[in-house]
């Protein structure tokens, strides 16, 4: 399933299809939020969109920790916060920017919804990490 609730604990199962046994760091999966923002910026008398992507919560478990991982399932338990759906960016230092933002949102959007994932990682000790991200959706 990729909707959860808030609050809502899943059990998920990672599945390992390697080639040959390989020697890792750890392995982990990782519960993120993450919002898209555009702001404008001013470069050589031209205006240009900018885009950026904050990271709202991460919450991540170890699976193992180093050893020689092979082709297998291993399942893990991650849980939505119960606060997922207030979740947001966090205000800049400046709180008349924070005014200035929240008065042009209200007549153009800047900030994009808050995209919700859960990455597996198996971290790999001398060679490119495996990594694999799937998209859920936290709705009530």
């Amino acid at each position: 399933r990729t909707r959860l609730a808030p609050g809502a604990g899943r059990t998920g199962t990672l599945t390992l299809a390697l080639f040959l046994p390989n020697e890792a760091k750890r392995m982990d999966v990782t519960l993120a939020a993450s919002q898209r923002s555009v702001g404008f910026e001013h470069r050589d008398g031209v205006r240009r969109a900018v885009t950026s992507r904050n990271t709202i919560f991460t919450l991540e478990r170890e699976l193992g920790g180093p050893a020689t991982y092979e082709s297998g399932t291993t399942t893990f338990e991650l849980a939505i916060p119960p606060d997922a759906l207030d979740k947001q960016a966090p205000p800049s230092s400046h709180p008349i920017a924070d005014v200035v933002r929240t008065v042009a949102a209200v007549v153009s959007p800047t900030a994009g919804p808050v995209e919700w994932s859960v990455t597996a990682r198996l971290e790999i000790s001398w060679g490119k990490d495996l990594t694999h991200a799937v998209d859920i959706v936290v709705a009530r």
